[in-house]
């Protein structure tokens, strides 16, 4: 039985369910994530589903394999590229999820929706031996192998954490709920977070999460347009959208820079008015040396 749905707004359905599942290789995550969808008639993002948008948009299938949950490299740290798979990421995962209920895992959901009222963040983990054992079985090698694996894969998905968004991949602040599957099974691990997304009190701000994410998918639509495709070099750009109103933040050389900003945020549907807060600073400075 799928969850039932919020009240209809202008004919579309209103998203009433977002679940994002970080986990630890071997801990049961891809299984539990499969059966959380499932049982609960959520659609899955994953990978596979995230990689298409991406190339969509123009990103290289190289650089999803680069960036795709690993720790990139020192000189990647300088990379537009790397900023452009970042920005487009955000751009896609938010287009996706504000069409529907979703269950998503991995790729930095849990911080990309944070702070977005009526969706529910899970991490799956268990301890390194179990793992191991579980990888080893899986993929019919041996422990010293296993364990390789295991390690690379935890290094890859905190590196990721700590070079695309400045957080601790483990932390239990990024979660509502921590399930350790030493003992736990999948099913009872997926029917404790159905009871927790299916009681009324977690259901009843689905309305709030719709505008919410709606507005967030907006403002990425409009930094994106900006900086990747007109090439505008707004320097620590920032766009927030709510109600209508779209303010962009900045610092541009010229201020012929900051009218294409704002002609971007107002021809993007939705927007009624743009606010902006965006410094005309110079590239060269002429003034005085002291």
């Amino acid at each position: 039985m799928g969850i039932p749905k919020a009240p209809s707004r202008g004919g579309k359905e209103i998203v009433m369910t977002l679940i994002t599942i970080s986990r630890e290789s071997g801990s049961y995550g891809e299984e539990i994530t499969e059966l959380v969808a499932k049982t609960l008639g959520l659609r899955h993002v994953d990978r596979t589903s995230l990689e298409k948008e991406l190339i969509r948009h123009g990103i290289p299938q190289q650089s999803v394999e680069k960036y795709d949950e690993k720790k990139p490299s020192f000189w990647d740290l300088f990379s537009l590229d790397r900023d452009r798979y970042y920005h487009y990421l955000k751009a896609c995962m938010l287009d996706t999820v504000r069409e529907g209920d979703h269950v998503i895992i991995g790729r930095g959901a849990p911080v990309f929706l944070s702070g977005i009222p009526g969706v529910l963040h899970v991490r799956i983990t268990a301890s390194e031996e179990v793992r191991i054992g579980r990888i080893m079985k899986q993929h019919e090698c041996a422990e010293q192998h296993a364990r390789k694996l295991v390690r690379q894969s935890d290094q890859n998905r905190s590196g990721y954490y700590r070079v695309f968004f400045n957080t601790d991949w483990s932390s239990p602040e990024l979660y509502d709920m921590v399930f350790n599957t030493d003992k736990l099974p999948v099913k009872a691990v997926a029917e404790s977070i159905r009871a927790v997304v299916e009681a009324p009190e977690f259901r009843s701000t689905g309305q709030e999460t719709s505008r919410r994410i709606a507005d967030m998918a907006t403002a990425q639509r409009i930094l994106t347009r900006i900086l990747f495709e007109e090439q505008i070099p707004l320097r620590f750009a920032t766009v927030d959208v709510s109600d209508g109103v779209a303010t962009i933040g900045g610092a541009v050389g010229v201020d012929t820079d900051t009218k294409r900003c704002i002609a971007i945020a107002s021809e993007t549907e939705g927007i009624k008015e743009v606010v902006t807060q965006i410094a005309n600073v110079p590239e060269t400075y002429e003034g005085p040396y002291m």
